[in-house]
């Protein structure tokens, strides 16, 4: 999901280095442990901004089983990767050390006050990798979140799929129509939760097969915009996330 911020009456994307005025953060979390600390899976959600604080000497903080993380991501698939934001906020230096079958690649050192992006990679069936920003080669902007789906015909979206920054749906042998999850299971996730009302984020649409996609609205979650909701053969659509107001939600079709 990346998401967007008002700024003088235009979307504007939303940098995951920017935290203040004109910019908007869709989840934070902290750990204000004293000594050595496991981490939470929360903490690497796409886009998350975590906070490690309290530390009085420098700690060694263990990495969550690859396990756990698929039990909680369980709409990743292999190869999947995305980006969050780590912020040391102690004295200390904070180094991370493997959890089984999650392995630190590359440099494993946060140092006091700085700032990193991170990236999470699934790279097997209980298997999971976590790089610094400046470890990747080759990376010139941050990777994509892309959930794939090959459903043959109808398929409730989860409010994973809508976090995604690209959702990409083949499968399907027919024209099929797939459902929204609704304002409520939105307002339950986290990321969408911190959404102010007004605010909106962006996700593309790919429809991989030779006939279209109907999506169809849920309680709490309306279809406006182009296309009457159809999203045509073969084709990639932009699409907007709108908060309304607290478990209000519409998906707004530009096309």
């Amino acid at each position: 999901m990346q998401l967007l911020a008002q700024d003088k009456g235009m979307l504007v994307p939303v940098s995951l280095k920017q935290v203040g005025m004109n910019s908007l953060v869709p989840f934070t979390t902290s750990d204000a442990s004293v000594g050595n600390a496991v981490l939470g899976t929360d903490n690497f959600q796409h886009g998350t901004l975590y906070q490690r604080l309290g530390q009085t000497a420098n700690v060694v903080d263990t990495l969550p089983t690859g396990a756990q993380m698929d039990i909680d991501y369980p709409n990743a698939a292999v190869g999947d990767s995305w980006m969050a934001s780590w912020v040391n906020q102690g004295a200390f230096n904070q180094s991370m050390s493997n959890g089984v079958g999650f392995t630190v690649v590359g440099n494993n050192v946060f140092h006091p006050g700085a700032t990193t992006q991170v990236q999470t990679t699934k790279t097997g069936v209980g298997t999971w990798t976590l790089s610094q920003y400046t470890d990747i080669a080759g990376i010139s902007q941050s990777p994509q979140w892309v959930v794939r789906n090959a459903t043959v015909g109808a398929y409730q979206l989860l409010v994973a799929d809508m976090d995604a920054d690209i959702q990409v749906r083949s499968g399907s042998i027919a024209a099929y129509a797939d459902v929204l999850p609704t304002g409520v299971a939105m307002e339950a996730f986290p990321p969408f939760a911190s959404m102010a009302p007004g605010t909106s984020s962006l996700v593309l649409m790919a429809n991989m097969v030779a006939f279209a996609r109907t999506l169809t609205a849920a309680a709490g979650f309306t279809v406006i915009g182009n296309l009457a909701g159809v999203l045509p053969v073969n084709s990639c659509i932009k699409c907007l996330i709108n908060k309304i107001a607290v478990n209000s939600y519409s998906l707004e079709i530009l096309g």
